[in-house]
This record gives structure tokens, C-alpha cells and sequence, in this order.
């Protein structure tokens, strides 16, 4: 039957005669008699020799019950009503039909909208399509994902254009054009790379000069 915990309402001693099934304790479902007993269908003892009581089933109907799921929602009605409110109930627990996740049916607009993993939601950067629980991936690969210059200047670009920013970047380690003649400053940052022209303009001159004077020889060596 019924759970007794369903009921908003006292049952008299008359009331409780007339409803409570005498197997099972309970607000009698489907009540049927059979030898003279009245039960419900699945606790009578001889399912087949049952005839329906109408009279007791439209009087059980009527009963004030709580919301079945008894999950703190707050509707209360006729017991023959409460199968119809069940299947509305915003505290009964569905299952999202694509992620399998199970929540109370009054999430389920909330988990559709912003938390279901394999909702389809588009990328603010590049406008590309996909499911929800790849955007983290995604973003690490974005090529219009902003990102900051790893040097420390402060520009912040489009991944796109990281190539780019790198070959202007003040901070970004340079070589010294002269390095492979044999100038001994192998590196510094790009904004420093004027002053030390400057400074070895002349360590750098001789440099060329030696490896133009080296190329000489070798081409005249080549036609002798």
C-alpha cells in the first residue's frame, strides 16, 4: 500500500478501518475484497478471486497526501492526484539524457543550459563549435586565445600572433649578428642590442673585414 508518511491529514478511528489495509499496514492500493476481506490487490492471498472496491478506492482517493517523493516539496493534494504530480515534481531526480548525470528535475533547465559536459557551446575567441567539456583542451590550443608575453613586457596578444610579437619583443633573448665572426656577447635582450652595436662598432668591423679578406682567399684559391 500507500506509506502512512504520505498523509497531511490525521486519520479518524472510523477512517482508519475503512483504508488501512490489514497486511501491510498501509493506505490500501488498488483495495479489493476477497472472502470478506478488504486489502490491497498485491497483499491479498488469492489475487484472482479479488473484486475491486470501488466505493473504498474513490474514499482512499480523496485523502490529503504530501508530495510522494517526500524531498521538501511543498505540494499537498488529493492521493488520486498524486501520480500526476509526480510526474511534474521539480524535486524528482531525472537523468540528463546526454552526460548520464542525475539531478532534481528543477535543475534540469540550469545543468542544460551551463553545467552538462557534452553541451554544445561556442568558443568567445575563434567561434568554433563544441562540446562543453572539451573547452578547457580547447583554449590551450586556441590560436585567438589572449595570452601574455612569457618575457614579462606586459603585451598581451592573440596566440596567433605570438611569432610575430616575439620577433618585436624589447625582452626577448637576441643573438648578436656578429656572434658567428666571433664576437664574444652571445645574447642579450633585443633592447640592448643597439648599444652593444654601438659599443663593439668597431670590434665588429674588423670582424667583417677579417671574414670578407677570409672569403678572398678562399675564392682566389678556387679560380687558381
Amino acid at each position: 500500500g500507500y506509506k502512512r508518511e504520505y498523509l497531511a491529514q490525521n486519520l479518524s478511528s472510523m477512517e482508519e478501518g475503512f483504508v488501512v489495509c490489514k497486511k501491510c499496514s498501509g493506505i490500501m492500493r488498488e483495495p479489493s475484497i476477497c472472502n470478506g476481506e478488504t486489502t490491497c490487490l498485491v497483499c491479498s492471498v488469492a489475487p484472482d478471486k479479488l473484486s475491486p472496491v470501488k466505493a473504498v478506492q474513490d474514499s482512499i482517493g480523496m485523502l490529503q497526501v504530501k508530495c510522494p517523493l517526500l524531498r521538501d516539496c511543498a505540494w499537498k493534494g488529493e492521493l488520486s492526484g498524486a501520480e500526476t504530480h509526480v510526474k511534474h515534481c521539480l524535486r524528482f531526480v531525472v537523468e540528463c539524457k546526454k552526460c548520464g548525470q542525475v539531478f532534481l528535475r528543477g535543475e534540469k533547465d540550469d545543468h542544460e543550459r551551463h553545467s552538462c559536459p557534452l553541451r554544445n557551446v561556442k568558443c568567445n575567441f575563434c567561434s568554433k563549435n563544441g562540446k562543453a567539456g572539451d573547452e578547457e583542451k580547447h583554449l590551450k590550443f586556441c590560436c585567438n586565445f589572449p595570452i601574455t608575453c612569457s618575457n614579462g613586457c606586459g603585451a598581451k596578444f592573440p596566440r596567433v600572433q605570438l611569432s610575430k610579437h616575439k620577433s618585436e619583443c624589447e625582452l626577448e633573448t637576441v643573438a648578436c649578428p656578429y656572434r658567428e665572426y666571433g664576437c664574444g656577447v652571445k645574447s642579450m635582450l633585443r633592447k640592448e642590442l643597439l648599444a652593444h652595436k654601438k659599443e663593439f662598432y668597431i670590434e665588429h668591423q674588423d670582424m667583417s673585414l677579417v671574414e670578407i679578406f677570409q672569403l678572398r682567399k678562399e675564392n682566389k684559391e678556387l679560380k687558381g
